[in-house]
């Protein structure tokens, strides 16, 4: 290949993504932000946009999988060249109790303070159904990191007992109450495998749909709540 070619952006961004994924194919992890800006200026690139663009993805949330499989996970981090005082994490301590309406507990080793949630145990009344709904739990934890000169303040979700909640009660119900119509129609009215199959499909698809959009107004909501706590965390910082 001659060296005088010139590469289109679109062919820069490809090189560089097949490039890295061979190297995570060899076990070699990612690369760090000095790596990056060195490369990015032999590419010919400003080097401060790619630390601008680095200090902006470090503050999104980070879904763990995209598509028809929800994300499961929230995720806020950055790393702060900032040394805490013990007063500092007081400050921290106070504006987590204040932000927070969930159960949870502070937990403290050495310099590194952590706050979760409390899983509630599920209480029976009389009629034998959930006081405390298990599902309906918030599986929250936040966590400061001090080391040395620099401070990492994580702020996560998992959202697996949320999805447990919508997809299973959307898809238990709806689509449970749309299977017995469908069977009915299908074998009873149109005496068609093919139509009861097609009208089976459509129930469950319409109980997924329904689940999905709940689920994700939920998580738009909880995320809007953790990044803003998230960016108050980093201001008192």
């Amino acid at each position: 290949m001659s060296e005088d070619k010139v590469f289109s952006e679109q062919e820069v961004a490809l090189i560089l993504q097949r490039a890295a994924e061979r190297q995570r194919a060899q076990g070699q992890g990612g690369l760090t932000l000095p790596e990056l800006e060195r490369i990015a200026e032999e590419a010919g690139l400003n080097p401060a946009l790619v630390r601008q663009v680095a200090a902006e993805l470090e503050d999104q949330p980070h879904p763990v999988a995209d598509g028809l499989i929800p994300a499961l996970r929230v995720c806020f981090e950055k790393t702060l060249p900032t040394a805490l005082k013990e007063t500092d994490l007081t400050s921290l301590r106070e504006l987590i109790q204040a932000e927070m309406n969930e159960p949870g507990r502070f937990e403290r080793q050495g310099q590194t303070l952590t706050w979760q949630t409390i899983a509630r145990v599920p209480t029976f009344p009389q009629n034998g159904t959930y006081a405390q709904n298990p599902y309906n739990q918030r599986d929250i934890r936040i966590t400061v990191y001090p080391r040395g000169t620099t401070t990492t303040i994580r702020v996560e979700e998992k959202l697996t007992n949320l999805a447990g909640a919508m997809f299973g009660g959307w898809l238990g119900g709806l689509g449970g109450g749309l299977l017995g119509v469908s069977l009915a129609l299908g074998f009873g009215v149109f005496r068609s495998p093919l139509v009861t199959l097609i009208l089976i499909s459509a129930a469950l698809w319409l109980g997924y749909a329904v689940a999905r959009q709940s689920f994700d107004a939920v998580t738009r909501e909880r995320t809007v709540q953790l990044q803003r706590l998230f960016s108050r965390l980093v201001a008192l910082t």
